[in-house]
């Protein structure tokens, strides 16, 4: 299986796709279009077996007023036959220009990584230091169980740009 991400960034309302392909032996077939709604859908995407992360940085946050790119990410199953979408994530702390779903990661141990590039401290004025989120399953949906950020949290480092997951490693 190959997925492709194309945000479409002609402006700010761009709903954007995400193509999923599989490989039948001889040529890889389309098998599905997801476009669910969300600025730049298909920004970043990730997979791991049957469970697809497609993050859309520029998508609103329905609690913050006007255009704040608080962003989103939305999981994906497959079933067999089609691809459903099982869950909207979103950072338990949102705000104006965070951009999560700049970068997802998903690990076959059961970890969603969400990247947050743009997160700030502004209580210490500190802007564009950027977060990783890590949402892990439940038994019933995927919640937030932590945020984190190198030591450093330099201005503008924008920590949490690309990110990968294999186990129990984050890069």
């Amino acid at each position: 299986v190959a997925v492709v991400g194309a945000p479409a960034p002609i402006d700010d309302s761009s709903p954007g796709a995400v193509y999923v392909f599989r490989f039948d032996g001889a040529a890889w077939n389309e098998e599905a279009i997801l476009r669910p709604g969300g600025n730049w859908f298909g920004w970043s995407v990730a997979l791991a077996g049957n469970r697809l992360v497609v993050g859309a940085m520029f998508t609103h946050h329905p609690s913050l007023s006007g255009s704040n790119h608080a962003g989103a990410a939305w999981i994906y199953e497959y079933d067999g036959a089609t691809w459903a979408e099982v869950q909207t994530l979103r950072a338990s702390d949102p705000g104006y220009g965070d951009y999560f779903g700049s970068a997802v990661a998903i690990s076959s141990a059961g970890r969603i990584l969400v990247g947050a590039r743009g997160d700030s401290d502004e209580a210490q004025d500190r802007y564009g230091i950027g977060a990783v989120y890590e949402f892990e399953h439940d038994g019933a949906s995927w919640v937030e169980v932590q945020k984190f950020r190198t030591q450093e949290q330099a201005d503008q480092a924008f920590f949490g740009f690309s990110l990968a997951v294999a186990g129990d490693v984050a890069v």
